[in-house]
């Protein structure tokens, strides 16, 4: 459709273009009763129009390319199937900051391929659905909420200390826990597992994310459905101010075990 008009718009613009020099040609060598003044006002008005029509159709052209390249650019930068960033939008965002101190949290649905085998794959979009949408209702509007891959989240808490990455983490990790996904009119419930590394202002974002993913491995080995914090695994103690004590998925270096869930 946005081709077919630009067609049309250059048609015109040949066609005012064809009619003024041929009114201006026949009136030259006199085959219209035009005299030299008329001749010349014809030509004027038949000039502009084709200047206005041209300047009409780079203006249109334009408003229609930043229409698209926005388009495009929200392709790319926004998740069709869950509406939060994707990994592209991530990296282009922390690339013109790689200095940001923050927490860098890595999420995996647990058991998902048991939701696509049992459930099909349609059930397993509207479970990823749920999972985004109660990512996103929990951070701020300046943390960044990503899809990374399949049923694969990161979140990055900007400026947020090791305590807010804790808090978070473990309440993501609840809240998903509690929401239930409607589908065909059952209800399933997933729970996720989560890996916590602090970003530093001196370390890399991509050292700070294979930090995050070990962490999150380990949170699956330790049997899903918790939170793994590469501070406390690397021997760094957690400022006081802290979160509950008995939290079953912030035991994870005590060795206790959270009750599996599917």
């Amino acid at each position: 459709m946005i081709r077919s008009k630009g067609y049309i718009l250059v048609v015109a613009v040949i066609v005012a273009l064809a009619a003024n020099l041929i009114v201006v040609n026949v009136a030259l060598v006199g085959y219209a009763p035009l005299s030299p003044r008329n001749s010349f006002l014809v030509g004027l008005v038949l000039s502009f129009s084709v200047i206005g029509l041209f300047a009409w159709t780079m203006i249109h052209q334009a408003q229609q390319s930043a229409r698209t390249a926005e388009e495009l650019r929200r392709l790319v930068f926004r998740d069709r199937l869950t509406e939060v960033s994707t990994r592209d939008f991530f990296f282009d965002r922390v690339s013109r900051r790689p200095d940001v101190e923050g927490v860098v949290l890595m999420l995996d649905i647990d058991h998902f391929k048991k939701v696509n085998d049992t459930h099909g794959h349609l059930a397993g979009d509207e479970v990823i659905r749920t999972v985004a949408s109660q990512l996103r209702i929990r951070c701020r509007e300046e943390d960044i909420v990503c899809r990374f891959g399949g049923e694969e989240f990161l979140v990055f808490l900007a400026g947020a200390d090791r305590v807010r990455g804790a808090g978070v983490a473990d309440r993501l990790c609840d809240a998903v826990g509690k929401a239930p996904t409607i589908f065909d009119n059952r209800e399933l419930r997933v729970t996720i597992s989560v890996g916590a590394t602090l970003k530093p202002s001196d370390m890399d974002f991509e050292t700070a994310i294979r930090a995050a993913d070990d962490a999150l491995y380990m949170a699956k080995r330790r049997g899903r459905n918790r939170v793994v914090l590469a501070w406390e695994e690397q021997g760094a103690p957690l400022p006081h101010a802290p979160r509950p004590a008995l939290n079953p998925r912030l035991m994870q270096s005590a060795g206790a075990r959270a009750p599996r869930s599917v």
